[in-house]
Protein backbone atom coordinates (compact mmCIF):
# COMPACT_ATOMS: atom_id res chain seq x y z
CA UNK A 1 0.00 0.00 0.00
CA UNK A 2 1.16 3.50 -0.78
CA UNK A 3 1.96 5.45 2.38
CA UNK A 4 3.38 8.79 3.41
CA UNK A 5 6.30 8.77 5.75
CA UNK A 6 5.59 11.09 8.65
CA UNK A 7 6.94 10.92 12.16
CA UNK A 8 4.89 9.61 15.08
CA UNK A 9 4.91 13.12 16.55
CA UNK A 10 3.49 14.61 13.35
CA UNK A 11 0.85 11.88 13.16
CA UNK A 12 -0.24 12.55 16.76
CA UNK A 13 -0.44 16.28 16.03
CA UNK A 14 -2.57 15.66 12.93
CA UNK A 15 -4.88 13.32 14.84
CA UNK A 16 -5.39 16.01 17.50
CA UNK A 17 -6.34 18.52 14.82
CA UNK A 18 -8.79 16.02 13.33
CA UNK A 19 -10.69 15.92 16.63
CA UNK A 20 -11.35 19.67 16.38
CA UNK A 21 -12.84 19.56 12.86
CA UNK A 22 -16.63 19.60 13.12
CA UNK A 23 -17.48 19.16 9.43
CA UNK A 24 -17.44 15.42 8.62
CA UNK A 25 -16.47 15.94 4.99
CA UNK A 26 -13.56 18.24 5.89
CA UNK A 27 -12.44 15.78 8.56
CA UNK A 28 -12.22 12.92 6.05
CA UNK A 29 -10.44 15.04 3.44
CA UNK A 30 -8.01 16.30 6.09
CA UNK A 31 -7.14 12.72 7.02
CA UNK A 32 -6.47 11.77 3.40
CA UNK A 33 -4.48 14.91 2.72
CA UNK A 34 -2.32 14.81 5.84
CA UNK A 35 -1.93 11.09 6.51
CA UNK A 36 -1.94 9.90 2.90
CA UNK A 37 -3.96 7.15 1.28
CA UNK A 38 -5.78 5.09 3.86
CA UNK A 39 -7.97 2.03 3.99
CA UNK A 40 -11.66 2.50 4.62
CA UNK A 41 -11.34 1.03 8.11
CA UNK A 42 -8.45 3.36 8.95
CA UNK A 43 -10.50 6.40 7.91
CA UNK A 44 -13.29 5.22 10.23
CA UNK A 45 -10.80 4.75 13.06
CA UNK A 46 -9.09 8.14 12.67
CA UNK A 47 -12.25 10.14 11.98
CA UNK A 48 -14.30 8.47 14.74
CA UNK A 49 -17.27 8.49 12.35
CA UNK A 50 -19.64 5.65 11.52
CA UNK A 51 -19.14 3.37 8.51
CA UNK A 52 -22.21 4.80 6.79
CA UNK A 53 -21.06 8.41 7.31
CA UNK A 54 -17.56 7.72 5.98
CA UNK A 55 -18.99 5.80 3.02
CA UNK A 56 -21.42 8.62 2.24
CA UNK A 57 -18.70 11.29 2.15
CA UNK A 58 -16.15 9.16 0.30
CA UNK A 59 -18.70 8.33 -2.40
CA UNK A 60 -19.77 11.96 -2.67
CA UNK A 61 -16.17 13.15 -3.01
CA UNK A 62 -15.37 10.39 -5.50
CA UNK A 63 -18.34 11.33 -7.70
CA UNK A 64 -17.30 15.01 -7.52
CA UNK A 65 -13.75 14.09 -8.57
CA UNK A 66 -12.08 15.25 -5.35
CA UNK A 67 -10.68 11.83 -4.47
CA UNK A 68 -9.47 8.85 -6.45
CA UNK A 69 -9.94 5.14 -5.89
CA UNK A 70 -6.87 3.00 -6.29
CA UNK A 71 -6.83 -0.77 -6.55
CA UNK A 72 -3.71 -2.06 -4.85
CA UNK A 73 -2.73 -5.68 -4.50
CA UNK A 74 -1.19 -6.89 -1.29
CA UNK A 75 2.07 -8.55 -2.33
CA UNK A 76 1.83 -11.15 0.43
CA UNK A 77 -1.73 -12.32 -0.20
CA UNK A 78 -2.16 -11.18 -3.83
CA UNK A 79 -5.61 -9.86 -2.87
CA UNK A 80 -6.85 -6.54 -4.14
CA UNK A 81 -8.14 -3.73 -1.96
CA UNK A 82 -9.48 -0.32 -2.90
CA UNK A 83 -7.86 2.78 -1.46
CA UNK A 84 -9.20 6.29 -1.79
CA UNK A 85 -6.62 9.00 -2.25
CA UNK A 86 -7.19 12.72 -1.90
CA UNK A 87 -6.21 14.60 -5.06
CA UNK A 88 -7.86 17.94 -4.34
CA UNK A 89 -6.44 20.43 -1.83
CA UNK A 90 -8.70 23.43 -2.34
CA UNK A 91 -11.40 22.06 -0.05
CA UNK A 92 -8.92 21.85 2.81
CA UNK A 93 -8.12 25.57 2.97
CA UNK A 94 -10.68 26.17 5.68
CA UNK A 95 -9.17 23.54 8.01
CA UNK A 96 -5.44 24.03 7.45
Amino acid sequence: METWNISKKQKIQKLEIIKSIDDNNQRILYILHNLGPKRFTDIIKYSKLSRSTVSKYLNSNYKSGFIDKKLIKDKKTNKASVHKNNIEERLLRSVT
